[in-house]
């Protein structure tokens, strides 16, 4: 009985801060502030990707003539 009336007291606890946090905060803009959030991140993500790929053409580009000069 203690651990269901536990359980059951923490599970709607969390979820009423939640929506007020958002409507309140601003409550026109809040569907802008996710679109930001969103963009930032995307644009962050397509950076990290392209120093990645830059990265390792570097490495393949570098490596791989000294590989063929050895060889040769």
């Amino acid at each position: 009985m203690t651990r269901n009336s536990i359980s059951t007291t923490t599970t709607p606890t969390p979820i009423p801060p939640i929506r007020p946090i958002h409507n309140g905060s601003m409550p026109g803009g809040g569907s802008v502030v996710v679109v930001v959030v969103v963009v930032v991140v995307v644009v962050v993500v397509v950076v990290v990707v392209v120093v990645v790929v830059v990265v390792v053409v570097v490495v393949v580009v570098v490596d791989t003539p000294p590989a063929l000069n050895v060889s040769e």
